[in-house]
């Protein structure tokens, strides 16, 4: 693909464990902005990759630093630990802190509010398997 873009963007290798194979497989990389300013919020792995982003987990953000970090920052423990989830250009909030703890899963994540952000498919990296 001679002129690419693409050969400048991030590579970003997505997490291949018990949640992915249960959702069944499937995995893409999207991009969620802002629904009031339009700026990059998060890069994120959807498992299975239809339907309404209802929750971010938090093992699953690639982007940015803030967020990503949280699942190997020891000191989190909590919901109470963890920020908001917030725009950082218009300081609107996006999503809270959660813990899910469906089907056997206990896992932080942020509940998303529906009308605060947009996803689509990543433009800012690549997703790849290991």
């Amino acid at each position: 693909m001679k002129g690419s873009k693409t050969k400048d963007l991030p590579i970003y290798y997505f997490r291949k464990d018990r949640y992915r194979k249960t959702r069944g497989g499937k995995t893409k990389l999207i991009d969620i902005y802002c629904g009031s300013c339009n700026a990059l919020l998060l890069i994120y792995q959807k498992d299975f990759p239809r339907g309404a982003l209802k929750r971010c987990y938090v093992d699953r953000i690639f982007y940015p630093a803030k967020y990503s970090s949280i699942r190997s920052d020891k000191s989190i423990q909590d919901t109470d630990d963890m920020p908001k989830l917030k725009c950082r250009e218009c300081k609107a909030v996006i999503g809270t802190p959660m813990r899910y703890t469906n089907h056997g899963e206990n896992r932080l994540a942020y509940s998303m509010i529906k009308s605060k952000f947009t996803k689509k498919n990543s433009s800012h990296g690549i997703g790849k398997d290991r």
